[in-house]
């Protein structure tokens, strides 16, 4: 759910609004060559190495770093509000359309299937809508009392309001940005149901988000007070066997029975409180041009290292569903096949080579090799679980830790 391009562009966004830069001078070259010149570069070469593993991280890599030295360094935010001023929202939006034209030329140029179209549509939606809707939403907000000269005091109250609202409401708006269904109630859904319910969740929502058959994903969301829901594309319902559909569930399904999605938001806030102590240790607020993109690469980077264990623990619970479905206490060869099989027709669907890092899941050939570790193992003592746990434990220690300190 939680997507490192969209994490990025939300604290650069989050950075350009708190931080003004350099007033006086525009630095008309620098900006030419961070949001134009490099990323062009970049797709040029990615278009040229397509199918290398590697090709189209580096560039996305070069478009986001590149956009946020623009931001960071050159001061791009001053340049925007220097031309146009500061109308509600219009000059986040300019501020943000340089890194996402790039983003979806190089998502096009790079496309693993034919319809380039329906790819592009579907990274905009998980990379950029799912996280940059609800935040220009909240800027809007904020940007609008600001304009009727609301109080600092009931300026807090509108956006804590209005964050609120949207995170209560967050899967009824998600739905509507994929765009999703809830899915219709038949055999399928009661099966989906079934596997929910030995997962100790009741009252799980599915939803078909509807690619035109075309896009194969699954997701999870929905915070602990809120219902849990999973989203199922319709070429993934379509394509996996029965067994490998109600694998993917289950690991889906795992996400919210280990209480992944909230220990995101641990993980977020704890990097935040920390290293916010640490730079007032040394005299550097937060909001400086050094400190801050510090701080995104630390939250991004803490994300990924624990998004890595909350996948390995949600593939290991899809094999021990599969294995307990055939009345085994231990991981079986055909538990695990089940999930390395459904990885298998994702990936081809996709033209992903199974050696292609996933910086949130690790390469679909390294997922297998790890599933396949577990055969004949005990389902209840997976070494993964004891592991999570020991991660979680501790992301709740730094955060209690560092709200006391």
């Amino acid at each position: 759910m939680l997507r490192p391009i969209s994490l990025f562009l939300l604290m650069l966004l989050i950075f350009a609004n708190r931080y003004n830069g350099d007033s006086d001078t525009l630095h008309g070259v620098w900006l030419c060559i961070c949001l134009f010149a490099i990323p062009c570069v970049a797709i040029l070469v990615a278009g040229t190495l397509k199918r290398t593993p590697y090709s189209t991280v580096v560039a996305t890599n070069a478009i986001l770093l590149s956009f946020g030295v623009a931001i960071v360094v050159f001061s791009w935010q001053t340049a925007v509000r220097t031309f146009i001023g500061m109308p509600i929202l219009l000059d986040d939006v300019l501020l943000f359309l340089p890194a996402l034209f790039w983003l979806l030329v190089l998502w096009w140029v790079t496309a693993p299937i034919d319809n380039k179209t329906s790819y592009v549509f579907h990274r905009l939606r998980l990379d950029v809508l799912l996280l940059g809707i609800p935040l220009f939403i909240l800027i809007g907000v904020s940007e609008t009392a600001s304009f009727y000269n609301v109080s600092d005091d009931w300026m807090h109250l509108v956006d804590i309001s209005a964050f609120l609202i949207l995170l209560g409401y967050a899967p009824q708006f998600i739905a509507w940005i994929l765009p999703a269904k809830r899915m219709r109630q038949n055999e399928l859904l009661e099966q989906l149901v079934a596997i929910g319910k030995k997962a100790k969740l009741h009252n799980v929502k599915f939803y078909v988000w509807n690619t035109h058959n075309r896009i194969m994903n699954a997701l999870a969301f929905g915070m602990a007070f809120q219902s849990k829901t999973i989203v199922l594309t319709d070429k993934l319902i379509a394509s996996l066997t029965l067994k490998e559909l109600h694998a993917v569930v289950a690991h889906e399904l795992a996400h919210h029975k280990y209480w992944h999605v909230p220990f995101f938001v641990v993980t977020g806030a704890s990097v935040i409180i920390w290293s916010t102590k640490i730079f007032g240790i040394f005299d550097i607020e937060s909001v400086n041009s050094i400190a801050f993109p510090l701080q995104m690469v630390c939250i991004v980077g803490a994300v990924i290292l624990v998004s890595r264990q909350f996948e390995e623990q949600a593939d290991a619970y899809a094999a021990v569903d599969q294995s307990k479905q055939e009345g085994s206490a231990v991981i079986t060869e055909d538990g695990v096949r089940a999930m390395c099989s459904a990885l298998t027709a994702i990936a081809d669907v996709h033209s992903i080579p199974l050696d292609k890092n996933d910086p949130m899941h690790r390469s679909i050939s390294a997922r297998q090799k790890n599933l396949a570790s577990i055969v004949g193992m005990e389902c209840a003592q997976l070494p993964i679980n004891k592991k999570v746990l020991w991660v979680k434990v501790t992301l709740l220690a730094t955060l209690i830790g560092g709200i006391l300190a």
